[in-house]
């Protein structure tokens, strides 16, 4: 019974989102990940020269939800289906 439950949760996986980079398969995640941090680094730049930055409230809160934000936009753009 164990051997099923722990099965059932894999069972409708047909592939896993991994690409060919440089020879060798990269998890998908990771790289949309590396994007959405690079987006907020930008982001955060943006608004350090537009005077806005001094403004944030909570500035950790903030450009770590940014950095979700821009990888699961990455994530959706390149996975979805």
């Amino acid at each position: 019974m164990w051997r099923i439950a722990i099965a059932l949760p894999v069972a409708a996986c047909s592939y896993s989102p991994t690409m060919d980079l440089l020879g060798s398969y990269f998890p998908g995640w990771m790289l949309c990940a590396a994007v959405g941090i690079v987006a907020a680094i930008i982001i955060r730049q943006i608004l350090a020269v537009a005077g806005i930055n001094d403004y944030v409230v909570a500035p950790l809160l903030t450009y770590a939800g940014l950095a979700v934000s821009a990888t699961l936009i990455a994530w959706l753009l390149w996975f979805g289906h």
